[in-house]
């Protein structure tokens, strides 16, 4: 009985509204199907191309990483053997008196030579077996305590010539700036013809050296990042570049509800999502670097 009044109800329409009435479900129930998968297949799309786009940035930057600790591991080596060949050359005797000018000079113009090739190490010092300290910067020879009795030289002093990490950290000896931190590579000396110690390298890179990658890659480039720490954890923030080191401190706490002007919602998303990823990548580098690699 209902099926006869719509069948009533609908004959008793003019022509056009039958063909509205029949054509309209027929176009807009395909074109509204079109428009969801198109939606979805976009919003996949997306989805994978930030994906690529944080995994290719977090492949790069420990690249990059990597490449700063292999650097400075080759200057160690190179030094090693240079130092060993002026020292040999000049006819010092290990242990024995003040060293001569020229000797000092040579052994300065290695260091300082060395931190030209490697710019990633931002200063370096040899100490010899008497505690002398020769170094690139002026500043790292100063300090209250005997430099041979500081924890960093006695460990390097129990090595047999292998590289050895120290975390990073900050310290008021062998270090231009006691208020900075400084990762630190040390590495005992050996004469290679009768393998007698003649001292120990000590090599330091500044932490803005593994700051300073994260501003050079991908869609990073737009800001510049740090760490912050909150109960123990570490927390990377995005600052606006250009900013003072006193403004960056003075708004970091408002840094993470800050979001960057004029990105849409695609561009916030991809933020959001790289942002995450970073926050991984950094908690995985703190566990890494705090032990000697």
């Amino acid at each position: 009985m209902r099926t006869d009044k719509l069948g009533k109800l609908f004959g008793n329409q003019f022509i056009r509204n039958k063909i509205m009435a029949i054509y309209l479900p027929l176009i807009l129930i395909p074109l509204l199907a079109l428009g969801i998968a198109s939606n979805r297949i976009y919003t996949q799309s997306l989805v994978d191309k930030t994906i690529k786009g944080v995994g290719d940035n977090s492949s790069l930057i420990i690249t990059r990483i990597n490449g700063i600790l292999a650097n400075a591991q080759s200057c160690a080596n190179i030094l090693a053997i240079n130092l060993d060949r002026v020292i040999q050359e000049s006819g010092a005797q290990v242990g024995g008196g003040d060293p001569d000018i020229s000797e000092a000079a040579r052994i300065l113009n290695q260091l300082s030579f060395s931190i030209l090739v490697f710019p990633e190490v931002n200063s370096a010092a040899f100490i010899d077996l008497q505690g002398r300290v020769y170094a690139t910067d002026p500043r790292l020879e100063r300090g209250d305590q005997d430099v041979l009795q500081t924890d960093i030289v006695e460990r390097i002093d129990g090595t047999s010539g292998e590289n050895l990490w120290f975390p990073m950290a900050r310290r008021s000896y062998l270090t231009p700036d006691p208020g900075q931190a400084v990762l630190t590579l040390g590495k005992r000396v050996f004469n290679i013809n009768t393998g007698k110690p003649i001292g120990s390298i000590v090599l330091n890179i500044r932490e803005e050296a593994f700051s300073a990658v994260y501003r050079s890659i991908g869609s990073f480039g737009e800001g510049a990042f740090f760490y912050r720490r909150r109960q123990g954890d570490r927390h990377l923030l995005a600052a606006e570049r250009g900013s003072s080191a006193a403004g960056q401190g003075r708004s970091a706490s408002r840094l993470d509800r800050r979001r960057f002007r004029g990105d849409d919602d695609r561009q916030l998303r991809r933020r959001q999502a790289a942002r995450g990823a970073l926050r991984l990548f950094v908690s995985r580098l703190a566990i890494h670097r705090g032990d000697p690699l």
